[in-house]
């Protein structure tokens, strides 16, 4: 699901900007468990994006 959800933004962003869109920067809530962000992390990749990082939303 939350593949799919990155797979449409990231069609939408390569709409807007006319070009490519590879790499991503993602924030999470910073209760999020390290099984969390690593289903995230292969959910950008299926998504066909480079996550980059994965900040916690605090710092963001």
């Amino acid at each position: 699901m939350t593949a799919m959800l990155l797979t449409k933004l990231k069609e939408t962003s390569e709409h807007a900007l006319k070009k490519p869109v590879v790499d991503c920067v993602i924030s999470v809530p910073s209760f999020f468990t390290d099984v969390e962000r690593r289903s995230l992390m292969d959910a950008t990749q299926i998504a066909g994006l480079n996550c980059l990082r994965l900040i916690n939303d605090t710092t963001a």
